[in-house]
């Protein structure tokens, strides 16, 4: 059972809509299970049911699945900036080599680390939106 640290704690964030991105339902059920257990209320959706999801809820963190390819979630992410959602967290969970576009990244194999990754991403959004 993974224990969230107090860093990713949604204590900090009660009720934190995360949006979680992915084309593996196996991958995507998974980050759910780890996102959840953590407390987080999170909206999993494949690639083509992304722009719906974005366009019509607030998420207040995406976090892309590795089972993305490089261009889906580099996409993903232009789709997002250009709908003027500057302020969103976008977390890459990543297999190999994480992509420098993205700002906050978290291993496949670390659940933990995706927990504090997404803490730390929120909270930083947060200090620079004050």
């Amino acid at each position: 059972m993974i224990t969230p640290s107090p860093i990713s704690s949604p204590r900090f964030f009660p009720a934190a809509k995360i949006l979680s991105i992915g084309n593996d339902p196996s991958l995507l059920d998974s980050n759910t299970a780890i996102l959840t257990g953590a407390g987080y209320q999170v909206t999993p959706v494949t690639l083509q049911q992304t722009l719906k999801s974005i366009d019509s809820e607030h998420f207040d963190a995406v976090v892309l699945c590795h089972s993305l390819k490089a261009g889906e979630a580099q996409a993903v992410l232009s789709l997002i900036r250009s709908s003027f959602r500057f302020d969103i967290p976008i977390i890459q969970i990543y297999a190999r080599t994480p992509d420098p576009a993205f700002r906050f990244s978290a291993p496949s194999y670390n659940p933990a680390n995706l927990l504090s990754v997404v803490g730390w991403a929120m909270r930083r959004d947060l200090r620079a939106s004050a």
